[in-house]
């Protein structure tokens, strides 16, 4: 990265403490363990068999309801949290960044509209939030896939949390028992990663702060 980009991805995220850097990417890591652990009791409870969650009739069923909304709230923390943290702390540059930025925050609004509608919809059974859970779901999708392309697509930056945001997509989208599995062994890799980010490797600007 040269000079210039490493200005312009670090004009605002100068002016920034490294412990509330550190203090950020930890919020981050907590939520995507929480999200994980979510995720991975969802996927735990699928195992008991079938789950018809559009129609929840046994205490299995409704727990997996409940579960799903959870996870997906928790999701949504995580996804905010990391583009709160990408825009004070990012080593991608320039408008790339703060598109990348908006689509992870876009994607963590469509999460938590996705948790809402799934447990007004299916938990109490009120189903015109049926429409609400399908335009969060895609909205969903979309954010994660934009700041996903975004990472990828930057030259010579980190392109493992690029790599995460595509696993995790696909583990969300294909909510099947492996998949949820999947979508928590992820996150909670997330989590490490977000914990130890600057432990490993403290970014340049955060040295220039006195």
């Amino acid at each position: 990265m040269s000079e210039r980009d490493s200005a312009q991805a670090g004009e605002g995220a100068g002016q920034t403490l490294p412990g509330v850097a550190v203090a950020r990417s930890r919020f981050v890591a907590v939520t995507a363990a929480l999200a994980g652990f979510a995720f991975g009791a969802r996927g735990a409870v699928n195992a008991f068999g079938e789950i018809r969650y559009w129609s929840p009739e046994t205490p299995l069923e409704y727990t997996a309801v409940a579960l799903l909304s959870v996870a997906m709230l928790f999701l949504g923390a995580t996804l905010w949290a990391l583009g709160s943290f990408w825009a004070t702390h990012d080593h991608l540059p320039g408008r790339a960044a703060k598109l990348s930025w908006f689509a992870v925050r876009v994607a963590a609004v469509a999460a938590v509209l996705v948790s809402v509608s799934n447990f007004l919809e299916d938990y109490l059974r009120l189903r015109w939030f049926g429409l609400t859970f399908v335009i969060g779901s895609i909205a969903l999708l979309l954010g994660l896939l934009c700041a996903t392309g975004l990472r990828l697509a930057a030259p010579r930056v980190d392109r493992v949390e690029g790599i995460l945001l595509l696993a995790i997509s696909v583990g969300v989208v294909l909510l099947s028992f492996a998949m949820g599995v999947g979508a928590a062994t992820l996150l909670l890799l997330a989590a490490y990663r977000a914990w130890f980010r600057d432990r490993r490797r403290p970014a340049p600007h955060a040295a220039r702060v006195t």
